[in-house]
């Protein structure tokens, strides 16, 4: 099952400024592209006040140049007007799809995504999708590139550079062979632990005997880091999942081991995709429910006997206690 991700024609990029009325008007606005499929999955603001996007393309002209074939991670940097100051096109001769992006302490750039290259810019793939994690300089040029996974599927969903100068890496494996051990069955949590040229300095895979995606990992004030994701599982690592999927919260130490973790929803589908550490030592939480009961209450969404999705945020205590949804 594939994780859902802004389906855009083109990258559409919209600031917005609410300084002397009510209602925001739009700074400006900048379609990029070419004449094939360009979709962005992540933006992120630079320290020079530009921008940084990620993506994929399999485009070969107007705004794109230099695509190895198929889709390519398309990686956009952009002035505070919006203006392309550099692009480029990273991958090999198959699928590569850049999730996501973040701007290092170097004033270089992560990205972490998947690929199913083996040439190109990609070397030392296992088999069919890799994570694929791409450190690059301030120019965007390649500094160092690796895959990592094993003979299944293994998509990476989001980086983080950690407070050591490392990386820290979410997604979901259905391997257990390679670099990955100890999956439980169907995918997986995957998070791996990276120093700063790339080496793994641990890994974990983390879930039960059904499908598990993680989406979002962020550092947390105590060195650890949050997870969030969504579990139909309700054995291994899992317990308290309400049926179907579940929102999946994991909190881990700084050396990877489980602190606590929490299913959150309904007896619908329930899907994270964002987590951020509050001032106040908590978490939110977004994603989509398909739940009205449970956890989950106030859905608006009811068509016929059927609900169909509504956002549902949720803020929880630094020991994973609901606080309050919405």
């Amino acid at each position: 099952m594939k994780m859902k991700k802004l389906d855009l024609f083109s990258i559409f990029i919209l600031i917005s400024i609410n300084i002397y009325a009510q209602v925001p008007g739009i700074q400006w606005k900048k379609c990029m592209g070419g004449t094939g499929d360009d979709r962005v999955n992540c933006i992120k603001q630079t320290n020079d006040g530009g921008f940084i996007v990620a993506g994929q393309t399999n485009s070969n002209n107007g705004d794109v140049s230099g695509n190895h074939g198929s889709y390519d991670y398309w990686i956009v940097k952009l002035s505070n007007s919006g203006d392309i100051e550099w692009q480029k096109c990273l991958g090999g001769e198959n699928d590569d799809r850049a999730n996501s992006i973040q701007q290092t302490t170097d004033g270089g750039y992560i990205v972490a995504g998947k690929t199913s290259s083996m040439y190109g810019d990609v070397s030392g793939n296992h088999c069919i999708d890799d994570y694929w994690i791409v450190k690059l300089n301030s120019l965007g040029d390649i500094q160092w590139q690796k895959c990592l996974g094993g003979n299944g599927t293994d998509i990476s969903t989001s980086i983080q550079q950690t407070s050591d100068g490392g990386y820290i890496v979410a997604g979901y494996t259905f391997s257990n062979n390679g670099d990955v051990s100890g999956n439980h069955g169907s995918y997986d949590y995957w998070i791996v632990k990276l120093s700063n040229s790339g080496n793994i300095e641990w890994k974990k895979c983390l879930g039960g005997t059904n499908e598990d995606y993680a989406a979002c990992i962020q550092q947390t004030n105590d060195g650890g880091f949050i997870i969030a994701g969504q579990t139909n599982s309700n054995d291994g690592n899992v317990s308290g999942n309400h049926g179907n999927y579940d929102y999946w919260i994991v909190k881990l130490s700084n050396s990877g081991d489980i602190e606590w973790q929490k299913c959150l929803g309904g007896t619908g589908e329930d899907w994270a995709y964002s987590i951020q550490q509050t001032n106040d030592g908590g978490f939110i939480v977004a994603g989509y429910t398909r739940s009205n009961d449970c956890d989950v209450s106030g859905n608006h969404a009811l068509y016929g006997i059927v609900y169909y999705y509504d956002y549902w945020i949720v803020k929880l205590s630094n020991s994973g206690d609901i606080e309050w949804q919405k």
